[in-house]
């Protein structure tokens, strides 16, 4: 285990490790060992629990600096392909319609948001929204080799 689960009570530890194995929420808490009819339960409220969000926050942050690591990406490669994608959709062409009138359009608006979108989480502009949503986090399911190198982050 890293220091990213201390704090937590043995079946803790075990149901965050299962849940970056891909397990689902009740899985995860059962094979931790919580009883067939607590397991839902026990996970709903662990996953409110202020240690275990921590956890596995920290340890979804970890794995995905170790994927971009691995795919030889790097923070400023990914900000400058955001920007050139940003520049290249809102540029403005002039179109002509079918009356002979001429206008303009941007050449990809919705390429343009979500680029700027995306730009603006990574650079953290939503930091402050997210911190003041007091919400449960959302596990997202991964595919089995991320699950594993995920998985082995936490051991």
């Amino acid at each position: 285990m890293t220091k990213k689960l201390k704090g937590l009570s043995a079946k803790q530890k075990l149901f965050v490790n299962n849940l970056f194995s891909g397990m689902n929420k009740g899985e995860a808490a059962l094979k931790a060992g919580c009883t067939p009819t607590s397991a839902s339960s026990t996970a709903t409220s662990w996953l409110k629990t202020p240690k275990i969000i921590q956890a596995i926050k920290d340890l979804d942050k970890k794995a995905s600096e170790v994927i971009i690591v691995d795919k030889g990406l790097s923070t400023a490669f990914v900000i400058e392909n955001f920007k050139k994608v940003l520049q290249v959709s809102s540029q403005i062409k002039t179109v002509t319609d079918k009356n002979g009138e001429d206008f303009e359009v941007m050449v990809d608006p919705a390429n343009a948001l979500k680029a700027n979108e995306n730009l603006a989480k990574h650079l953290g502009f939503f930091e402050v929204d997210n911190k003041q949503q007091n919400s449960a986090i959302q596990i997202i399911v991964r595919q089995d080799a991320d699950a594993k190198n995920l998985k082995e982050l936490a051991e």
